[in-house]
């Protein structure tokens, strides 16, 4: 558990009963991953940051959101999950931190000259996903895409198994990485359809401040 970080990795063997788990964070989750490990089955994601209701999602699908009621929304003790788990499981939990990670959502314009999605540091990675409608997980990150620049950029589709590069083609996935958050470069596609809505996970790649109180390193 890292309470200054907003994460937690939590493992606990699920009773097939809708159960409430301890995530050791300080304020309530806006996006858990959770898998469970000893079986063949789907990894689940469920995020609150489109309408505060606990929606779900799968890496392996590039279907739209549903929403479980099963599924209570978290708080900032425990996260609540429905009675489909009854294994041993591993869940991925976070929250916003301000100049670390931030999770939101936006709604595509079809226009090449895209969004600006503000997120008040520089991402290191971010992933994207279309929850109104099918759409694929787009991850960008600046260790394989240094540059902004007009072509796939280095670009993965987690629910496919095709290499980098080799499902979209140039200015389909068309994303620059600034100073101070990420901006869409084309028309449409899996980023920007125009009136769909779509998540985005981001991760800086420095912390704007020292999360301990330190003075943090030039750079």
């Amino acid at each position: 558990v890292g309470t200054k970080q907003g994460f937690s990795i939590i493992k606990w063997t699920g009773t097939g009963s809708a159960e409430s788990i301890s995530h050791g964070l300080q304020q309530a989750p806006n996006f858990i991953i959770l898998k469970e490990t000893n079986k063949t089955a789907d990894w689940s994601v469920y995020t609150t940051v489109i309408d505060g209701s606990y929606d779900y999602l799968h890496f392996d699908t590039p279907s739209g959101t549903k929403n479980d009621s099963s599924y209570a929304s978290p708080t900032s003790s425990v996260f609540t999950y429905g009675a489909d788990l009854n294994d041993l499981c591993i869940g991925y939990i976070w929250h916003d931190v301000p100049g670390l990670q931030k999770f939101g959502s936006y709604v595509g314009n079809g226009n090449s000259e895209g969004n600006f999605i503000e997120l008040d540091f520089k991402p290191k990675i971010v992933w994207t996903k279309c929850t109104s409608h099918a759409g694929d997980w787009i991850m960008k990150d600046t260790t394989r895409y240094t540059s902004n620049r007009f072509d796939p950029g280095n670009t993965l589709v987690i629910n496919v198994a095709n290499k980098e590069d080799d499902y979209y083609s140039s200015g389909q996935v068309q994303m620059d990485i600034l100073s101070n958050g990420f901006k869409l470069r084309h028309a449409g596609g899996p980023l920007n359809d125009s009136g769909r809505t779509y998540i985005y996970c981001a991760w800086a790649e420095a912390p704007r401040a020292n999360l301990y109180g330190a003075d943090t390193n030039a750079r």
